[in-house]
C-alpha cells in the first residue's frame, strides 16, 4: 500500500500538466500513487495523463464528465489507497522533497494537516507567498493560513464528508474543508520551507474568474451554516480592530446607496 496518494484534477490545464506530473515523479518519497482525474477537459489533458500512466505504473487515470473541482477531488480521493492524501492542482508544482518532508511531519507529530511553504510564480514575478499565521482567529476570520496542497489523513476526509459540493463552481471549497478540521479540534501546521509552487495564471485562465450572480453571498451563507464559529471570531475581529469594522460598514452603506 502506498504511503501517500497524490490527487491531480485537471480542467483546461494541458499546457501546464506535464510540468506538474514531472515534479511529482521527481519526488524523493517514491512509495506513492498518483491519481489523475480529467474533469471533462476539452483540451488534451486526458492524452497527457494516459501518456504518463504508460510510463509509470504508480499513475492511475480517471476520466469523467465536467462536474467541477469538488466532485473531481472527491471522486479521486474515494479511490485512493494510501492513508494520507495530498491534492495538487495540475497547473502547480512541488519541490523534489515536498512529500517526504510533509509525510515525516504528519506521521511523527499530532498535526492533522501539514501545509508546505509556497512560492508564487508564473504570470507575475516569483516571490514567497506570505500567508497569515495558522490560528483560529485568522482562519475563522477569513484569513487562511493553509492552502489547498496540504497533506491530511483520508479518514478525516471521510469523516467530514469530503469537499463540500454545495461550493462546487462557487469557490472557497479549500477554506471550508480546513475549517472542518478546526471545528473538530484538530491541529494544523504550515512549514515555512518553500516546497510548493503556486502558479499565477493570466486572468482569462483563472478558474473562478466568473460565476453566478451573488456568488460571494452564496459562499458566505454556506460557510456560516457549516461553521457557526465564524460569527464569534468575526465579532472578535471587530473588537480588536473597531476602525476596520467601521470602514467595512461604511463601504457596505455606500454600495447600497449606489
Amino acid at each position: 500500500m502506498p504511503k501517500v496518494s497524490v490527487i491531480v484534477p485537471a480542467y483546461k490545464t494541458a499546457k501546464y500538466t506535464s510540468a506538474c506530473l514531472d515534479s511529482i515523479l521527481a519526488q524523493t518519497l517514491t512509495d506513492i500513487e498518483i491519481i489523475c482525474i480529467n474533469d471533462g477537459s476539452p483540451d488534451n489533458v486526458l492524452e497527457i495523463f494516459n501518456k504518463y500512466a504508460k510510463r509509470d505504473s504508480r499513475i492511475r487515470v480517471i476520466n469523467q464528465d465536467n462536474m467541477g473541482i469538488c466532485i473531481a477531488r472527491n471522486n479521486a480521493i474515494a479511490s485512493a489507497r494510501a492513508e494520507y492524501i495530498f491534492p495538487l492542482d495540475s497547473d502547480d508544482m512541488i519541490a523534489p522533497n515536498c512529500l517526504e518532508v510533509l509525510y515525516d511531519i504528519i506521521t511523527t507529530t499530532k498535526y492533522s494537516v501539514v501545509c508546505p511553504g509556497a512560492i508564487l510564480f508564473g504570470h507575475a514575478p516569483s516571490c514567497v507567498w506570505h500567508m497569515p499565521p495558522v490560528n483560529k482567529f485568522n482562519m475563522y476570520g477569513g484569513r487562511m493560513g493553509i492552502h489547498n496542497s496540504s497533506m491530511f489523513p483520508k479518514k478525516l476526509w471521510q469523516k467530514y464528508g469530503g469537499y463540500c459540493v454545495d461550493l462546487n463552481r462557487l469557490g472557497g471549497e479549500d477554506a471550508d474543508f480546513w475549517l472542518c478540521f478546526l471545528d473538530d479540534g484538530k491541529k494544523l501546521y504550515r512549514t515555512e520551507i518553500p516546497l510548493f509552487f503556486y502558479r499565477i495564471k493570466p486572468r482569462d485562465e483563472s478558474r473562478n474568474r466568473s460565476g453566478p450572480k451573488g456568488r460571494s453571498e452564496q459562499i458566505k451563507k454556506i460557510f456560516l451554516r457549516r461553521h457557526p464559529r465564524i460569527r464569534f471570531y468575526k465579532m472578535l475581529q471587530y473588537i480588536r480592530n473597531p476602525f476596520r469594522g467601521i470602514r467595512k460598514l461604511v463601504r457596505t452603506i455606500r454600495k447600497k446607496i449606489k
